[in-house]
């Protein structure tokens, strides 16, 4: 990391602790040292320390050094710290990922990004049940799956409408609460869509609205609008692509960006019914970006158009209750068994584009009519928590994909046995290790 941003990262975790430890040091009352908690019950205050770290070991099926972005077979996924404060109506967050300088000390492939990341870092003061308000840099409100964390998601991978089409964290401002017992809403203004990304589109509306219709059963919908504005395009220029990217879980780019200007509209909906050990899961995501002036001559093009949807289920065979956060009844180190879940999910994420399909299909960043690309990818999975701090999954993943030409192996191609590639399944073992705290 150079210097400015050691100087960024210190001033900020520097002013959350401030915040966190001295802001009610003046109060009187019994303090309570756990090993990640400090409390004050009598000044209703409390400090958290919470966080995770996940390993991954992978094993693809199929020809992946010569196919995948993603060559590597075990690798540091994620190392996220954090610290949470309480007091009275007051609640700050703030969260790192040290994942880059994790890999690096292990040797890892190159990692993402080589220095820690701020993820979350706001305040939020809650006026009452009906209107909290945040403020700060946090996750944009759109979608049940991206707003999940993803030290509590029930595979390794989230789905790939969460990951190609969702937005990212940025800096804003955002009002949520309960309306009554039925409904719960987030509403919020961003600087964009994506703080870490060149891709942002600008200033950005996003809502998200929860409904309880009958008990065990959830319904939302989600919006987010915002306008992109392109790269200047001119002799002497080299200007990136800000549409999305399409890539599947194993890595492979199935789709790549393309030149867009103008609205950038998301919408989508999700469903859960979750009764005891079960829940059944759905959701939907369309991703619509205009093409304003991005043709070979700088005409105007048909929308850009991402729609993705997926399906879960899951069961958690040792029989504790399907909650955000699920924990096991009795430790494996205390004489009991751990928590066992298994789930299952189909899901799709296809591109093409909103004009007229005939003529000439394109795969090219300036295409008038975009040759459509999908891929659907049926998972499978177990995952094991022996205790509240440890959670191990198992999961094996098949990709298919609508046109060969755009798939992992190159259509034509052929093992040495002569078996043709380019068609089929593509097929991936994935397991991960993760340490929880609390």
């Amino acid at each position: 990391m150079n210097q400015p941003g050691r100087r960024r990262l210190a001033a900020v975790a520097l002013a959350f602790g401030a915040t966190g430890l001295l802001a009610p040091a003046a109060l009187a009352g019994d303090w309570k040292l756990t090993p990640f908690r400090l409390r004050n019950k009598k000044a209703d205050f409390s400090l958290e320390l919470g966080g995770y770290l996940q390993y991954d070991l992978r094993s693809f099926q199929w020809d992946v050094e010569q196919s995948t972005q993603r060559s590597d077979t075990a690798d540091v996924r994620r190392v996220r710290t954090g610290l949470q404060m309480d007091w009275k109506k007051l609640r700050a967050d703030f969260d790192v990922d040290w994942t880059g300088a994790a890999s690096n000390v292990l040797n890892d492939n190159e990692p993402p990004y080589n220095e820690p990341e701020i993820k979350n870092a706001y305040l939020e003061y809650r006026f009452a049940k009906p209107f909290y308000l945040r403020v700060g840099t946090f996750k944009v409100p759109v979608g049940f799956e991206f707003l999940t964390s993803a030290g509590k998601t029930d595979f390794v991978e989230r789905s790939m409408l969460a990951n190609s089409l969702g937005p990212d964290r940025e800096w804003g401002v955002m009002a949520t609460g309960e309306l009554g017992k039925k409904f719960d809403y987030l509403a919020g203004v961003f600087a964009g869509d994506g703080r870490t990304v060149d891709q942002s589109a600008g200033t950005t509306v996003a809502t998200r609205l929860i409904v309880h219709p009958v008990k065990h059963v959830d319904v939302a919908t989600s919006f987010s609008y915002g306008e992109v504005e392109a790269e200047p395009d001119h002799p002497g220029t080299d200007p990136d692509p800000k549409g999305p990217l399409g890539r599947s879980p194993s890595g492979w780019r199935f789709y790549e960006r393309k030149f867009v200007d103008g609205r950038r509209l998301r919408w989508g909906g999700d469903a859960q019914y979750t009764r005891g050990p079960f829940q059944v899961k759905g959701e939907l995501l369309q991703l619509r970006s205009q093409r304003k002036g991005q043709g070979s001559t700088f005409d105007d093009l048909p929308d850009e158009v991402g729609t993705g949807w997926s399906g879960t289920a899951s069961w958690i065979v040792t029989g504790e209750k399907k909650e955000r956060t699920i924990k096991p009844k009795r430790s494996v180190f205390k004489g009991g068994r751990g928590l066992l879940e298994v789930a299952a999910r189909f899901e799709s994420l296809q591109f093409d584009d909103a004009g007229d399909q005939s003529g000439f299909e394109g795969a090219g960043n300036r295409a008038r009519n975009l040759r459509p690309s999908r891929n659907r990818v049926l998972w499978g999975g177990v995952s094991w928590l022996p205790s509240d701090w440890m959670r191990l999954y198992a999961n094996v993943y098949a990709e298919n994909y609508l046109d060969p030409h755009l798939a992992p192996e190159p259509a034509g191609a052929r093992f040495v046995t002569g078996t043709p590639h380019g068609q089929g399944t593509y097929v991936t073992y994935v397991a991960r290790i993760m340490f929880m705290i609390p």
